[in-house]
Parts: structure tokens; sequence; C-alpha cells
């Protein structure tokens, strides 16, 4: 039902759901800005009440963009974006993080999840679950550890902000093996652990990459998504 042009329906029948691109597939350590709208685009967006008030990219500043959830005036946010799938490998222990912030002063709340793919139905493990958020002037670092089988993973984002509240901004999340260590640093040339390697969108390594090619680089057990010069 719509009144004055605004959804009043808090149980719709079918959820909305925009996908552009989820077969770009990552491996751990893995960090995701959004950079950009090539980033945005490789995530699935679901308005789950059909409001069309949803998650979208927006940029802080000029070098500052996150995931952006806005608001409703009568529903609570029941919104998922959900990035593109994660290779943990072997990993049996990880850490995830993510930075948050809320765009005034008004109650945010949202949760990541873990799932074996990219549904709701599919999201089992509830990671991250900030319950009250109010932090307008800076970000917000929320990390947890927990056990874990290895494997393909998705995560998602869930928004559960009350109706009537202002805007979240959900940024930086990284996923990282727990238990990966580096032994024997005595034997190790340094040169060798700072030495940058560069691997396209699917994971796959580059021996060449071509000027402006968007590619993540990998640096001893950090990853970065860049623009090779």
């Amino acid at each position: 039902m719509t009144t004055d042009g605004e959804t009043t329906e808090s149980k719709p029948v079918s959820e909305t759901v925009k996908a552009v691109n989820l077969n770009a597939q990552y491996a751990l350590p893995f960090k995701f800005g959004p950079m950009g709208q090539e980033d945005f685009d490789e995530c699935k967006i679901i308005d789950s009440n059909v409001d069309e008030t949803t998650w979208k990219l927006e940029y802080l500043t000029p070098e500052e963009p996150a995931f952006f959830y806005g608001w409703h005036s009568k529903n609570q946010a029941n919104d998922w974006i959900i990035l593109p799938a994660v290779d943990f490998g072997h990993a049996k222990k990880i850490t995830i993080s993510t930075e948050s912030r809320s765009k005034g002063t008004y109650t945010e709340a949202f949760e990541v999840w873990l799932g074996r793919d990219a549904t709701i139905n599919d999201m089992s493990i509830k990671v991250i679950d900030v319950t009250s958020l109010t932090n307008n002037q800076e970000w917000t670092l929320d990390e947890e550890t927990l056990d874990i089988d290895g494997g393909i993973w998705y995560a998602g984002i869930h928004v559960k902000s009350p109706a009537d509240s202002y805007g979240l901004y959900v940024r930086n999340l990284k996923i990282e093996n727990a238990e990966e260590v580096i032994t024997g640093v005595e034997n190790i040339d340094t040169q060798t652990i700072d030495k940058e390697e560069y691997l396209n969108l699917q994971g796959m390594k580059l021996i060449n990459p071509e000027k402006g090619q968007l590619v993540i680089m990998r640096m001893g057990n950090k990853s970065y998504k860049v623009i090779f010069k």
C-alpha cells in the first residue's frame, strides 16, 4: 500500500533484489572498501521490505566512498548488501572487522553475517551485531574473531535501524586468517616479505598487469584494490 507516494507495507510477499556481478571471487586476506562504483556493482542489494529505501554508494568526501543506507519514516530498516564470494582456503579461525558511523545523532543498527551462498536464507553465522550506533564524528571499528570451516563464504551486511532514523555508513569490511603467523623471521629476507604481487579480481596471479587495470595488490598479509600504473 502507498500513501502520498510512501510505502507503508512492512511485510511484502517478495523481496526486491538488485545484483550486477557476483562472479568475482577473492581470497584471504580480504578487504572491501568499496573503492567506487565498480566495487559496489559486485555486490547484491536486497530490499527485503520493498520500500525503495535501500543500500547505495555514497561519498562522504571525494576520497571517502562507503556503503550508505538512508531512512524511511515508517518502516524499520530490513535491507541487505551481500559482498562477492571469498575463498577462505583452509582457514580454521578468522578475524572479521568493519568500520561504521551514523549520518546524524539518531540511533542506527546493523549486523554482519557469513553464509555459503549470496541469499538471505544462507546467511547462517552472525559475526558482528551493532545494536546502537550514534557516532557521526568518526569511524567506529567493530572486530570479532571466530572459528570457521574453510571454503567459499559470502559476507552480508544487514541494516536494522529503527524507522525515521537518518543514515548509516559502513566501509572497509576486512576478513583475515587469524592463525596466519610468520615463523623463522631470522631467515627471511625482508625484501621478499615486502614484495608486491598482483592478482585479478578472480584471485588469479598476474605476471604483467596492464596499465590502468583494476587489480588486487598483495603485500605480505595485506591486500588492496588498486589501479595498476
